[in-house]
């Protein structure tokens, strides 16, 4: 079936499938925008925890070692016995020194009070350290919590420094083992840990004792709009501390958030610890949870996702369903086109037909003329003793007019020439077949590169056409002694990298192109070449590569490219590489307008041959 009649008949069912595919794409780029804000957040959350469960888990550390003596020393536990069996005076000043004893070890500003409870779970002994006074008041039985009122509230009797610290306790609905934070009647917020004193002997648990840290050294949390703190205990999943409602400590978190709850099993249930949206009170969140293992708490950081993205997900629904009625109107307006295009379609694939078959053509004979001009050209670098020698040329299209070529003389000599042929494309591919088949005639009956440059000037004068010549640079080299006679007609002059002196210089030979005129005289300059010293033939097309402004790549920066090369001490191969980086950096032209060749010969740490 021709495209025609596919384009033409089945046109609404591939426009509906466009259509949905790019409707679905939309729809997914929709999604990975927001689902990239969800992750933004996510790791905002994640870098909190981080700081909060970090600080968290050290202070609990310090917080074990400091007031282990509270509750599990024999001077408490024995106090505590004594005022289960009715001796209260004595145990309650024990208590009392032993407290302040405590405090003047530790010297710590994280601890605000300690008060210890009898076996009915009623404040018997406290000590306040806020204040100057760091107050602490025993208490007898009229200042003690009355059991006996429904609501458990404090007796009018004077409580002095204790009166702040005993209301915490009054407006407690229960006291169990465990951390809760508490508000005290002076705006103060504490973490109250409750730690069990037990019978020495008999294990029973004969009274408590309360440790108050100071909130801010334990939970570092800074109040944020739009973001909420919960600290829960993982085992009883009892509130620790809410940033939202410090009222709910101690209370189950499940009764006040179902939703977060379940969203932190979802956390928890995953080998990584990926974020998840849940909805409470009509309102979407983002979870992040982390557990601290030490201290039994779920610590869980959540954002208002409707106040980031309800608006945006509401424009971006917007914007899909615009660009879907755009899509629908171009694609009516399009097939209406159609109708009227197809009368022509056949004629044209027809034309279409005729034209592929002559490009496929002109292809394959310019491929075949690209192989067979590289087929001129090296096929492998040669290798020579001391010396690691590398050719390149990049060509403009798939013909040209450069060239280079190496030839093996006698007594070990090489000879490395590099051509450039006036002219682009085919026009110059031609003669430099023709001077590829001169070159290697004439190199076997001459000694010296000079002399072998004016036989092939007479030459090439003899059989190009009058605007066409050819620049030509060469050299011979005797890896035996590290010679290398250099001679230059056209192309821009070798560049000589001494390593001793870490300099380039070019080496002066000026001489008129092969073939512009009869009779021309070629100089020859030997150079004697040490340990690390690079010599670099290359055509213009390297030297005069341009930028959009029409500035040329130049002599300099090719000189200083080679510099830095040889200072590196690289391979001949990376030499050659950096150049065509450097040269491809500066031109910011997208086609390459010339062609591009060049030969490096670099001098290894290799000794040269025996004998010389």
């Amino acid at each position: 079936m021709q495209l025609s009649t596919i384009r033409t008949k089945y046109f609404p069912i591939l426009f509906l499938v466009a259509g949905l595919l790019f409707a679905a794409l939309f729809a997914l780029f929709y999604q990975l925008v927001f689902d990239a804000t969800y992750d933004i957040l996510d790791r905002q959350n994640r870098r909190l925890l981080t700081a909060l469960a970090a600080a968290a888990e050290q202070r609990h550390g310090d917080f074990l070692r400091e007031t282990k003596l509270l509750h599990a020393s024999r001077g408490v536990q024995r106090n505590a016995a004594r005022l289960a069996d009715g001796g209260r005076d004595e145990a309650l000043m024990a208590l009392r020194a032993f407290v302040l004893n405590w405090r003047k070890q530790v010297d710590s500003d994280a601890y605000r009070a300690v008060t210890y409870l009898g076996g009915g779970k009623l404040p018997v002994a406290a000590v306040d350290f806020a204040g100057s006074s760091q107050s602490s008041r025993l208490l007898d039985d009229s200042a003690v919590l009355e059991s006996g009122n429904a609501g458990q509230r404090l007796s009018a009797a004077d409580l002095s420094g204790s009166r702040t610290l005993l209301r915490s306790w009054q407006l407690t609905d229960e006291t169990t083992v465990g951390t809760r934070s508490v508000a005290l009647a002076d705006s103060t917020e504490v973490l109250r840990t409750i730690f069990g004193i037990k019978h020495r002997r008999t294990g029973a648990v004969i009274g408590f004792v309360g440790i108050d840290q100071q909130l801010e050294s334990v939970i570092a949390w800074s109040p944020e709009t739009d973001r909420e703190l919960l600290v829960f205990d993982s085992r009883t999943r009892y509130i620790v501390f809410d940033s939202a409602d410090r009222s709910r400590s101690g209370e189950s978190a499940a009764d006040f958030y179902p939703g977060l709850m379940d969203a932190v099993d979802g956390i928890a249930s995953r080998e990584e610890a990926e974020p998840e949206k849940f909805t409470e009170g009509g309102r979407q969140y983002l979870a992040s949870a982390i557990l601290l293992d030490d201290l039994q708490w779920t610590i869980a950081v959540t954002v208002d996702l409707d106040a980031y993205m309800a608006e945006h997900e509401a424009q971006g629904l917007g914007l899909i369903v615009a660009s879907l009625l755009f899509v629908v109107v171009t694609g009516a307006s399009i097939y209406a086109l159609m109708t009227r295009v197809r009368r022509r379609t056949d004629e044209l694939i027809h034309a279409n037909e005729v034209v592929s078959e002559h490009n496929r053509m002109l292809e394959e004979e310019l491929q075949t003329a690209h192989d067979m001009q590289m087929r001129l050209m090296p096929q492998q670098n040669p290798a020579v003793a001391g010396f690691d020698i590398v050719g390149r040329c990049r060509l403009a299209t798939e013909v040209g007019g450069d060239y280079y070529q190496y030839f093996t003389l006698p007594d070990e000599r090489i000879t490395i020439t590099l051509a450039d042929v006036t002219g682009h494309g085919m026009q110059a591919a031609i003669p430099t077949m023709l001077f590829s088949g001169l070159l290697g005639n004439q190199i076997e009956y001459t000694q010296t590169p000079d002399e072998l440059m004016s036989r092939l000037n007479k030459s090439l004068h003899r059989v190009l056409e009058r605007r066409t010549f050819v620049c030509l640079s060469m050299g011979e080299l005797d890896p035996r002694t590290r010679r290398l006679r250099l001679a230059n007609g056209g192309c821009p002059y070798p560049y000589l990298f001494r390593a001793a002196a870490n300099t380039v210089e070019e080496v002066s030979l000026a001489a008129f192109p092969l073939g512009l005129r009869a009779e021309s005289a070629y100089a020859m300059v030997e150079v004697e070449m040490d340990e690390n010293d690079l010599v670099v033939f290359c055509s213009d097309g390297l030297i005069e590569a341009a930028d959009l402004d029409g500035e040329i790549f130049g002599y300099e920066r090719t000189a200083e490219t080679i510099r830095q090369a040889g200072i590196d001490r690289v391979q001949a191969d990376v030499v050659g590489q950096r150049l065509f980086d450097a040269v491809d950096a500066f031109s910011t032209v997208s086609v390459q307008e010339d062609d591009q060749t060049m030969v490096v010969i670099r001098v290894t740490d290799e000794s040269p041959s025996a004998g010389v």
